[in-house]
């Protein structure tokens, strides 16, 4: 793997830096803080400009409106926004990420050409409807059942906990299949909001990422066009499962940047508070929690890049290695925040300061795109299968 980029390539990354740092992260506090109306204008905001850098098309060809980056760069820009606001890259990752992947990777050239360019210019969000009430890392036992009837599919089902889900224009969504009593495998939908049948819940109010809607996708009896099938009819999980490959990589890089905002605020606050005469950045607790919080930032980041790479490559071990990427650099998220906010002390648990935030944002990363336990069991598997 070559680590060197090029100068063009630097350049875009410093202009997407400076973006981020401008215009992106000075909102973060109110996205975290403001009313729910405020703040969701302010993540339209923030979502018109990354589409305007072209941020949101990163991952998709100039025909629909992107720019066709491989995942070793993808990744770079993925933890610059995260350092810059968590929840802006929470949303943008579900809308043109998550629900725009699927069509790409399965979709009709109908499909793509309908959703596609509306997705990457952010004049439509996206959300991906795969978790229930009652059933999350267990896809396998979704209750959401489609059914064709008089040339429809007729989707019912309840998915919970989706990002983008009370603000969202479109939703692909995970559902069993149905023929009569007989189950036909799953498929992956896609639904409009203004369909008969479909609703949205309010925003749960969660522990962090608040900038960020999270909510309910209802179908009661909803009707939809057969064309709303994404690809084979049966194949939903699988293409599921595929999608959440690039999610995880995301999740890595994003838990990165995370981890990197925690270290700046810890090493700003250590070389400003003073205590018994010295700076507390001279006591060795303090300093050996930095260069923890450096050793771990830079293998995380490594292992993500490192798994971007093998998906580009198209190598099986991307899947394993975007497993372990998420594992690692995700727990290290949680751990840095933590040492972080015990280097502010009694300031961390401020609301005035960003660590707070940062430290109640760290933690979705061990939970969201499959928890980190069930990946232990499948890179387990993985290492028993090939050298047990």
């Amino acid at each position: 793997m070559n680590y060197e980029y090029s100068s063009e390539q630097k350049t875009s990354f410093q202009a997407f830096a400076k973006l981020c740092n401008e215009q992106i992260a000075p909102k973060a506090k109110d996205m975290d803080k403001g009313e729910y109306k405020h703040v969701v204008d302010l993540l339209r905001e923030n979502l018109k400009r990354l589409a305007d850098f072209g941020y949101l098309g990163l991952r998709y060809p100039e025909k629909w409106g992107g720019t066709n980056r491989p995942y070793a760069e993808a990744v770079i820009y993925m933890e610059e926004l995260c350092h810059a606001c968590p929840s802006t890259f929470l949303s943008a990752g579900a809308s043109s990420g998550l629900c725009g992947i699927p069509i790409l990777t399965f979709g009709t050239e109908e499909q793509k050409g309908k959703y596609l360019p509306s997705l990457i210019s952010a004049k439509i969000i996206g959300s991906l409807g795969l978790t229930e009430p009652a059933c999350g890392t267990d896809l396998s036992s979704i209750k959401t059942k489609a059914r064709k009837k008089d040339g429809k599919w007729i989707l019912n089902g309840t998915k919970s906990f989706i990002t983008n889900a009370p603000i969202c224009d479109i939703a692909v969504v995970l559902s069993k299949i149905y023929e009569g009593e007989a189950e036909q495998g799953t498929g992956l939908f896609i639904v409009e909001r203004g369909m008969t049948g479909f609703s949205t819940s309010a925003p749960m109010e969660k522990m962090g990422y608040h900038g960020s809607p999270t909510g309910e996708l209802i179908f009661e009896d909803c009707a939809l066009p057969l064309s709303a099938l994404l690809g084979e009819e049966g194949q939903g999980f699988a293409q599921a499962m595929r999608t959440l490959e690039f999610g995880r990589i995301g999740m890595a890089s994003g838990a990165v940047g995370i981890a990197r905002a925690c270290f700046d605020e810890a090493v700003k606050y250590s070389k400003e508070r003073e205590a018994f005469g010295h700076k507390i950045c001279k006591f060795q607790e303090v300093s050996f929690k930095i260069a923890d919080m450096k050793m771990l930032i830079d293998t995380g980041q490594l292992l993500a890049r490192y798994a971007a790479w093998l998906m580009d490559i198209n190598d099986p071990e991307g899947d394993v290695l975007s497993r372990c990427a998420k594992v690692f650099a995700t727990e290290a998220a949680t751990k840095i925040s933590s040492w972080a906010l015990q280097i502010h002390g009694g300031y961390g648990y401020l609301s005035e300061f960003p660590i707070e935030r940062l430290y109640r944002e760290a933690k979705l990363g061990e939970i969201g795109e499959g928890t980190n336990e069930i990946q232990r069991v499948l890179i387990a598997r993985d290492c028993l299968e090939r050298w047990g």
